[in-house]
């Protein structure tokens, strides 16, 4: 059986006999002398030297089945106590013995057995090393234990000298069997070199029998190796001190991996510890503060992308796409984040920069995030490990914001009504509905009820509050759970990974659910002794939403509405006159009751998203420096979604009812929306190809002179489409919908006016076309100094009629300087120093605006004749936005690395920022976009990491800090008048794009009225202060968006235990708390703000309060002014909690005989909380005027097999 199967290694390794001449640190592989192996040999047989077709056959095998086997490969255990008690026994018997109690396979040839006499043995509760150390004692062999086998050879094994020059082909790790990418690997005294790839292999062509190798890379110790005619080999490198902080530090751009110590441009990346140490389904959660330069937001759970900035602002956000550029596995995503399970990540590398980014083209200028899927390793046992965990969230805080009392709003109500603000709707005939209170004022004054009865009815709803009701049953504590499993490995040719994730999230809404299933596999393979590689992946991921009934669905539901009786029965919520409701259509129409409750129940929406991909990679290798790349993906999305609403609905009885007709001499009802469910459903597609042909050249010489480039074009395709459309009369059962008449109208029931039955059509396509030309190369002389250089030039089908215009060139050049390696540096304490500089552009596009007429049908006009409105004119000389980014940084290292980090400078100045452009009133439109803004952002980026105590109890802190300041320096709108400002309809030249601008506030007059500034005067003339041009009547605070960010991340460790938990802080910026808004009692059911218990009610209020005092009629200038007037802004400045981490973890080396490699034990607190905020407000800065995430915990488990 396979899971009986001893893990063979693809190349047997056996330590260095002569390990003067060859290094103690080195692995000779030696293929031949395993040609006469027995049992133990077998398995390498069958499953690595199998022909190509039975390594095809095996491929079409599905996922399930491979993850059965190999589940069963991994559960195979190995004892950890040995007791053997042998005289004179034969080696072959021992190992057979050792193999029976351990499950150690042992790996010799006939020859060991031969040179090796019988031997005692004698040991009891041993462990496998103390076993085998008895063993071998005395013996003319040595031994290589690994993780499921152990290779024994003869001491001192005389190898042949006498091959003819040949290939060499190797592999470069560090001391934990990782690879080492980019280290350079020379013959020394020729041109001979090259440099390992990202699975740390390398291959040398026309290599002697007695060469010698070079082999070096920045963080580790320089190695010399000397040949003995061998053709594979494996070196293993040992960490320099004084480097540990580059170590295995590869930045990956999507075009290739670049080594810290070589970059000269502006990257961070967030490894896979990093990433999975907070807990979430959506993957740009978790890099919330945890690198510098980004700033997220938080706000937009459906699309966390666009809550996302890198470096401040490159566009205006109102004209231009502002969100960083996506990359998976070399190639732009085009799907939804939300499709991408984080649990398949290995790393993310943020290219900030023009160095970095540039290379990307015309979509680089707000930066780009490149993510980096998990893959097997060359020469790596299978791996299993698997994630769970589970999350549970409180319930939404309702009383979070500080709303007005029940008692009060009855209040406004009774002043409204006896200011006979509800009189025309009381006698309306479209039966507008009325609130409680306002229905037994009126029948009060009517002499329906009596004085007493009315306060009785009203001060018992006061006692009221719906708030209660939505927790009970519209609310619950969400639970979100996470299962992923991951295998993967590799043998000398091969390389593969395949995972199965499953996330179910039941959110805090009743009946609100997101089910996510991901499959993922890549597999790569070696032909021609690795000078091709074909790689392969292919990628499904399905999410299905069913979101719930909410009480945002609800209108007309007032803040004492009781939802459900004492008896549990389902309450109605009146939209029209119930009066008139009880007794419309004398028992001819449907039940015309809106029971919230019910419609919880009665929810069926739905969206299924469907998104594919295939990736495809020829990679073919020659000449030794020079490899041609080849990569093609097919992505394919698809997106279902359906709203069914069955006849029990609200939705579906009130919009029949509309239509309906009764013939009051019959009593026959005439239906135009035929009775049954609607269904309303849409589709929404995406098709893209992307192909790009790379030429790489990678050339060391003689160790000092190190030069990468690549060179190559691409293309890309990406076709969208939607259609939607509303099915009338629809069966579930059998799919079969009624036709209506879209054309007619026909008579509302209550409003009696006439309109059409919509059929809620919807069809629009957009078709991108991309073509870009990339090179980029760098030479690093001595590791000490390194110039890059990037160019690329793109060209799309929706931009520039003029062809001059179709192609925009972006470029970027930098430099870097280890100082610290220079012989003239002496400075110990600052062991590690470098500097970096680069200059370059990157560019933005917008697929919203193109350079064709852009219009909408827009139906029949008065005369017959068909319309259409213009939405953009044609603009021939539209082009790409550029944006120029200087960027200087310094890398450092104190202390033998007890604190490292980087600090950076930038500039960024765009050019040629869409925006709007005025045009004469002749022209029919007022105005067109065009290329007109510049902006300017000022940046610092800090990081500091330090270890502060580094002994039995481990404690490291990362600090970040940010400094983002943007500022207009064209824009070619000028605000008319300072209602512009105020209502931020026009950037301001010299100010932040995101200003906060307010109306000067000079408190309340005499009769609570609150007063501004016109011409420099007080005055309460609302209209003439909006409409005022002096700038000194209007006063500006600072930015909205916090221009100052980062966090404190404390991580301690003791024994098995860890502890880390991430502080961020926004500084520097201003928001506009909220207050009364007398104009919303005017038509809405919600609670005012409490700000009401503080207005000015009596002459002298004015000296204590700046809320004004309510009048009727209400005046809405008044309350436009007061809303944005400076007394309502307050900093925004604030320290949160923003997460806490406890891990426990296991291993073989804690307990002998666990039955896993490891495992780990978490819980993870999310959202602790603000620690402090500038202003003394009981809000959160973040979340003023809408309720903030609710808390949550996580507790979960990683075992790795």
């Amino acid at each position: 059986m396979l899971a009986a199967s001893p893990a063979i290694p693809v190349m047997p390794v056996i330590r260095a006999a002569h390990v003067d001449a060859i290094g103690e640190d080195c692995f000779i592989v030696q293929p031949k002398l395993f040609k006469c192996m027995k049992i133990e040999a077998y398995y390498a047989r069958v499953f690595l030297r199998a022909p190509i077709t039975k390594t095809l056959m095996i491929m079409k095998l599905t996922a399930i089945l491979v993850f059965a086997a190999c589940l069963q490969v991994s559960a195979a255990g190995f004892s950890q106590t040995i007791t053997l008690s042998l005289k004179k026994a034969p080696l072959k018997q021992v190992f057979a013995e050792i193999t029976k109690q351990t499950g150690y396979h042992f790996v010799y040839t006939d020859s060991v057995l031969s040179v090796a006499p019988a031997i005692d043995i004698a040991v009891k509760d041993a462990d496998i090393k103390q076993a085998l150390a008895a063993c071998f004692k005395d013996l003319p062999l040595t031994y290589q234990l690994n993780d499921t086998y152990i290779v024994v050879a003869i001491k001192q094994q005389k190898l042949s000298l006498d091959h003819p020059p040949g290939d060499l082909r190797g592999r470069v790790v560090n001391e934990k069997g990782e690879p080492v990418i980019s280290a350079t690997v020379n013959v020394k005294g020729t041109m001979k070199g090259t440099t390992t790839n990202e699975d740390g292999v390398f291959v040398l062509r026309g290599i002697k029998e007695n060469d010698l190798l070079i082999i070096s890379s920045v963080g580790f110790e320089r190695q010399e190796l000397r040949l003995r005619g061998q053709t594979e080999i494996i070196i293993r490198l040992k960490v320099s001190s004084s480097r540990l902080d580059s170590v295995n530090i590869f930045y990956n751009t999507g075009y290739q991996f670049i080594p810290k110590e070589r970059a000269t441009g502006s990257f961070v990346q967030i490894d896979r510890e990093l990433l999975n140490r907070s807990v979430s389904t959506n993957l740009l959660e978790r890099l919330q503060d945890v690198t510098s330069g980004m700033l997220s937001q938080g706000r937009n759970t459906n699309s966390p992308i666009n809550d996302i900035s890198i470096r401040g602002v490159s566009t205006f956000p109102s004209y231009s796409d502002s969100k960083p550029l996506i990359v998976l596995d070399n190639f732009e995503y085009e799907g939804d984040i939300r499709n991408i399970n984080p649990n398949d990540i290995e790393s993310i590398t943020v290219l900030k920069d023009a160095a970095a980014a540039s290379i990307w083209g015309a979509k680089s200028a707000n930066g780009v995030i490149v993510i980096t899927s998990k893959s097997g390793r060359v020469n790596e046992r299978t791996k299993v490990s698997f994630n769970s965990n589970v999350t549970i969230g409180e319930k939404p805080d309702l009383y979070y914001q500080p709303l007005m009392s029940i008692g009060d709003y009855v209040d406004v109500e009774k002043f409204l009504f006896q200011n006979g603000y509800y009189n025309s709707r009381i006698t309306s005939n479209q039966r507008p509905v009325l609130s409680p209170v306002v229905e037994v004022l009126a029948k009060n004054r009517a002499g329906e009820l009596t004085d007493e009865q009315a306060e009785e009815l009203i001060n018992g709803l006061k006692g009221l509050d719906v708030r209660g009701d939505y927790l009970n049953d519209f609310y619950r504590k969400s639970v979100k759970q996470q299962y992923a499993v991951n295998l993967s490995g590799g043998n000398i040719n091969n390389k593969y990974y395949l995972s199965i994730g499953y996330d179910k999230n039941l959110n805090s809404v009743v009946k609100d659910q997101f089910d996510r299933i991901t499959l993922n596999a890549r597999n790569s393979y070696s032909l021609l002794k690795s000078k091709l590689e074909i790689s392969t992946g292919i990628f499904f991921a399905q999410v299905t939403e069913k979101p719930g009934f909410s009480p945002s669905d609800i209108t007309s539901v007032y803040p004492y509405t009781r939802l459900v009786d004492d008896v549990g029965s389902h309450l109605e919520v009146p939209q029209y006159r119930r009066e008139y409701i009880d007794t419309a259509g004398a028992g001819h129409l449907l039940d015309w009751k809106l029971r919230p409750l019910d419609e919880v129940q009665f929810r069926n929406n739905t969206s299924k998203t469907q998104d594919y991909r295939v990736d495809l990679g020829i990679r073919y290798k020659f000449l030794n420096s020079f490899d041609i790349d080849l990569k093609y993906r097919y992505g394919k999305g698809l997106t279902e979604t359906r709203n069914l609403y069955s006849q029990e609905t609200y939705f579906t009885r009130n919009l029949i009812n509309q239509f309906s007709s009764i013939n009051w001499v019959n009593g026959a009802v005439t239906r135009p929306v035929p009775l049954g469910s609607i269904l309303d459903a849409s589709t929404s597609t995406y098709v893209s190809h992307n192909a790009r042909l790379q030429l790489n050249f990678n050339k060391t010489w003689n160790g000092d002179h190190i030069v990468n480039a690549i060179a190559g074009a691409a293309i890309q395709d990406v076709t969208t489409n939607s259609l939607g459309t509303r099915y009338y009369g629809y069966d579930d059962e059998t799919a079969i919908s009624v036709a209506v008449d879209n054309v007619s109208a026909f008579r509302h029931y209550i409003v009696g006016n006439t309109i059409r039955i919509s059929n809620n059509q919807s069809v629009n396509g957009l078709s991108s076309r991309f073509v870009y030309y990339f090179g980029n190369a760098s030479y690093t002389f001595k590791d000490r100094y390194t110039i890059n250089a990037s160019a690329r030039k793109d060209a799309a089908n929706l931009f520039g009629i003029k062809s001059n215009q179709k192609w925009v060139p972006l470029w970027s050049v930098g430099a870097s300087w280890d100082i610290s390696r220079e012989s003239f540096y002496q400075l110990k304490w600052l062991h590690y120093l470098k500097l970096r500089a680069n200059y370059g552009y990157n560019g933005n596009s917008n697929s919203r605006i193109t350079a064709f007429l852009v219009a909408r049908q827009g139906g029949t006009n008065r005369y017959g004749a068909p319309s259409a409105f213009i939405l953009t004119p044609p603009n021939e000389e539209l082009r790409w936005e550029k944006v120029g980014v200087l960027n200087i940084g310094l890398d450092y290292g104190l202390f033998k690395n007890r604190v490292s980090g980087s600090v950076e400078f930038y500039r960024k100045n765009g050019k040629d920022l869409i925006s709007d452009i005025l045009l004469p009133p002749s022209a029919g439109l007022t105005s067109y976009s065009g290329n007109t803004g510049n902006l300017q952002v000022n940046g610092i980026d800090l990081t500091i990491n330090g270890k502060i105590v580094d002994r039995s109890i481990k404690w490291m802190t990362s600090v970040l800090f940010s400094l983002a300041k943007d500022k207009v320096t064209k824009f070619n709108l000028e605000p008319k008048q300072n209602s512009d400002n105020v209502g931020s309809l026009y950037s301001i030249v010299g100010k932040p794009l995101s200003g906060m601008y307010s109306y000067k506030w000079g408190g309340l007059n005499e009769n609570g009225d609150p007063v501004g500034f016109y011409q420099g005067n007080k005055s309460n003339s609302y209209t003439s202060i909006f409409a005022s041009t002096d700038p000194n009547d209007i006063v500006y605070s600072g930015p909205r968006t916090p221009p100052y960010f980062g966090s404190i991340r404390n991580t301690l460790m003791w024994k098995q235990f860890s502890l880390s938990f991430n502080i961020a802080y926004r500084l520097g910026y201003y928001f506009r708390r909220a207050s009364i808004n007398y104009a919303q009692f005017f038509g809405s059911t919600q609670l005012g703000h409490v700000d009401y218990q503080d207005r000015w009610q009596k002459a002298g209020d004015e000296a204590f309060t700046n809320v004004p005092a309510m009048i009727y009629p209400i005046n809405t200038g008044r309350e436009t002014f007061y809303t944005n007037s400076e007394v309502l802004v307050e900093r925004g400045d604030h320290v949160r909690l923003r997460d806490i981490r406890i891990d426990y973890t296991l291993t073989r080396q804690d307990i002998r005989n666990l039955p896993f490699r490891s495992i780990v034990l978490y819980v993870y607190h999310y959202n602790g909380g603000i620690l402090w905020s500038a202003t003394d407000r009981d809000i959160d800065p973040d979340w003023d005027t809408t309720i903030p995430p609710s808390k949550s915990i996580s507790l979960g488990l990683n075992i790795e097999f």
